[in-house]
């Protein structure tokens, strides 16, 4: 898969967000302590509407990343733009991913919200975040890199 830099278009992103049984994944590689508390320092600093949930119900966001991994209380960060809602699982300090699902998205502005969450995550945490299909984080159909406004696509669409 070749990706190809190139300026937003909503029939690019139309063309990864269609629904084929699987969500699509949004990853940060290489992520450590300080990532997340930059992550989440942003999200609380930002204008995104947000839920955090441990073990199913309502609570403060965290941003002591030693309570959020490794322990017993499983914890879950939702963040909704309109009706789509970017699903966060805290499953390892080394990966930040949030997952989507595809039938969120009705309307064309909603993609470019989507890859405006991209950009915000990229550029709080300063590292490439990538749309990928569900649970294959080496499979990138879009990227974003810090303090870019062009997208990095996969070639096959364009």
């Amino acid at each position: 898969m070749t990706l190809i830099k190139t300026p937003y278009r909503h029939e690019l992103i139309t063309e990864f967000l269609q629904p084929d049984g699987g969500c699509r994944d949004i990853y940060i590689m290489g992520t450590d302590e300080l990532d997340w508390r930059l992550l989440l320092n942003g999200l609380i600093a930002s204008d995104y509407k947000y839920d955090f949930f441990a073990s199913g119900e309502a609570a403060e966001l965290l941003i002591d990343t030693a309570q959020l991994f490794g322990q017993e209380v499983m914890y879950f960060l939702k963040v909704r733009i309109d009706n789509i809602h970017i699903n966060c699982h805290f499953f390892t300090e080394t990966q930040i991913e949030f997952d989507i699902d595809p039938h969120d998205f009705v309307a064309f502005e909603q993609h470019e919200d989507l890859i405006n969450f991209m950009r915000f995550l990229s550029n709080t945490v300063g590292k490439p975040c990538r749309l990928t299909p569900e649970n294959m984080e080496d499979v990138a159909l879009v990227l974003v890199n810090p303090n870019e406004q062009d997208i990095w696509a996969d070639g096959k669409g364009m």
